[in-house]
């Protein structure tokens, strides 16, 4: 039978070689008055959903794969689910009066970020796919203020497979400790060989509507968002919009492909099947975490604070590490850096289905050799 590290090996290589796009990307654009789907290759895009009465900011998958936006009002933001067959709207809740959110993700275990526009973060706690709590008998979200991150303006966060969560806001790319709103670490997103595409700044009248300004001979960018196989992207805030992969240690952006997509306002890829079919717990410090190739590192480099990285999937990472934030994260997980700052969660990932299967036959075989070798000394 195969040994379950040896399994869990094949799981990690799966994430790590898989393809690079889990899908197609879905994206709030045309200043927020549509969602819709890019190919991420091409650049072509079709319309999915479209918004009247509303603006919409926000979009995000759970890992179930139901797909979330936000909607803008006067005076306040509200949660609405996006049927993923018609596109129609369910409302969800609403977030607390004169808090505007467009920025939102989930984490594989269920729980909702919001980085509000003040720069404030807020977590909901849930199940994945279990139902969104609210204050008593009002329509408000029961959000949990995780503090203030200093973030102002952001137009999307992006959180991976191990938890990290990352914030954007023009060209500035935060990471974000998702347990206190501490930011960790900060870059600016530069592109790479300019010239192989083309960002021409807004028309103004569209500049006033964009809740990032955009800066003459500096690119500004909008929807972020993470891939299967833990890739970063990024699209341009501008019309059309262009889609960058993105480091996330250093921030240079690296071209992909130029859409069809204009003033776009945040993004999503929808989540790979193994997630939606559970990975185990975040925040759970197990000692039994897997070291995972695919992520680590030492983070953005010259973190805010000094940002120690965590170089494990389910194995953590360090603490707040020094001034200059060149600290490796080696600590076991669930427990605090050298430095003081918190160890990175620990992740414990569960069998799959073909692994129970293997068991269950194991189990079988070890019953049928038992009861062979009962027989046998009867006679």
């Amino acid at each position: 039978m195969l040994d379950f590290r040896a399994h869990t090996s094949l799981i990690l290589a799966f994430v790590i070689c898989a393809p690079g796009w889990a899908g197609d990307l879905y994206s709030t654009s045309n200043s927020g008055h549509k969602v819709n789907i890019l190919d991420p290759n091409s650049g072509k895009v079709s319309e999915f959903a479209t918004f009247e009465d509303a603006i919409s900011r926000g979009i995000a998958f759970e890992s179930s794969g139901k797909l979330y936006v936000t909607a803008n009002f006067d005076d306040h933001s509200s949660l609405e689910e996006l049927d993923r067959a018609t596109g129609s709207r369910i409302h969800i809740g609403q977030f607390e009066a004169n808090t505007f959110v467009q920025a939102i993700d989930f984490d594989y275990q269920g729980s909702f970020f919001a980085l509000a526009t003040d720069g404030k973060l807020f977590r909901l706690d849930r199940e994945v796919g279990g139902e969104f709590k609210k204050k008593g008998d009002s329509d408000v979200l029961d959000m949990v203020l995780v503090g203030e991150t200093g973030v102002m303006d952001s137009t999307d966060i992006a959180i991976d497979l191990i938890g990290r969560l990352f914030a954007i806001s023009g060209d500035d790319l935060y990471q974000v400790d998702p347990l206190n709103s501490n930011v960790l670490a900060q870059a600016k997103v530069v592109i790479q060989a300019p010239g192989e595409e083309t960002i021409p700044p807004p028309e103004v009248e569209d500049s006033r509507s964009m809740p990032v300004s955009f800066q003459a001979g500096q690119s500004t960018f909008a929807g972020l968002m993470f891939d299967e196989a833990g890739a970063l992207f990024a699209t341009s805030n501008s019309c059309p919009a262009s889609l960058y992969q993105v480091d996330t240690e250093s921030g240079a952006a690296t071209f992909v492909s130029n859409t069809e997509m204009c003033d776009p306002c945040s993004g999503d890829f929808p989540p790979p099947e193994f997630v939606a079919a559970g990975i185990g717990s975040f925040w759970d410090a197990g000692a039994g975490g897997t070291p995972y190739m695919g992520f680590g590192g030492s983070g953005l480099s010259g973190g805010v604070g000094g940002y120690a990285g965590g170089g494990a999937f389910g194995g953590g990472g360090g603490g707040g590490g020094g001034s200059n934030g060149t600290t490796n994260g080696n600590t076991p997980p669930g427990t605090n850096g050298p430095d003081g700052g918190p160890g990175n969660p620990g992740v414990t990932p569960v069998p799959e289905p073909g692994t129970l299967s293997i068991f269950a036959v194991g189990l079988a075989g070890l019953g049928f050799a038992r009861r062979f070798a009962g027989r046998r000394s009867v006679s």
